[in-house]
């Protein structure tokens, strides 16, 4: 594997072990027990590109799961990688953003040569780290922090 790419997965994964350190954190100081199981999974993507990574699952005392965070992707298009938040009634996305990252256009063909182009920016993004990315939220990707969290926890659940 290039350099390159196998500096971008590690980079990845010690974003990834960052935010799961942050997220028992918040666990933590909301006094919210809990148990969890941490797992190697092997995330694939293209043809060329297969490497590992963890999973963490996250379970209530008497065993029942609470939500579990995935890796998706260390190579993922207008992001430094993303993280999927899962409950039991739903998923949430968590990429990685930096405020100079660039946005891009959807180009859609809609017939008899007519194009239609859909921009979609990056500029909302004012610190770097993880961000809650939401379709119903068009052009904001609120910064991952505590209060979002929870609030997503509890969309989750």
């Amino acid at each position: 594997m290039k350099k390159e790419i196998q500096d971008k997965i590690d980079l990845f994964n010690k974003r990834v072990s960052e935010l799961y350190n942050k997220v028992c954190g918040w666990l933590d100081e909301e006094k919210i027990e809990y148990d969890k199981i941490e797992k190697e999974i092997t995330l694939t993507q293209g043809t060329l590109i297969s490497y590992e990574s963890k999973k963490l699952e996250f379970f209530t005392r008497e065993n029942e799961q609470l939500f579990s965070l995935t890796p998706y992707g260390a190579f993922v298009i207008a992001a430094e990688g993303r993280v999927q938040l899962a409950g039991s009634s739903g998923e949430e996305s968590l990429v990685y953003l930096k405020p100079d990252t660039p946005g891009f256009e959807i180009v859609e063909k809609i017939g008899n040569g007519v194009i239609n182009t859909i921009p979609f920016k990056m500029n909302a993004v004012k610190e770097e780290g993880w961000h809650w990315v939401a379709e119903q939220i068009i052009g904001k990707k609120p910064l991952f922090t505590k209060e979002v969290f929870l609030a997503l926890l509890e969309r989750i659940n």
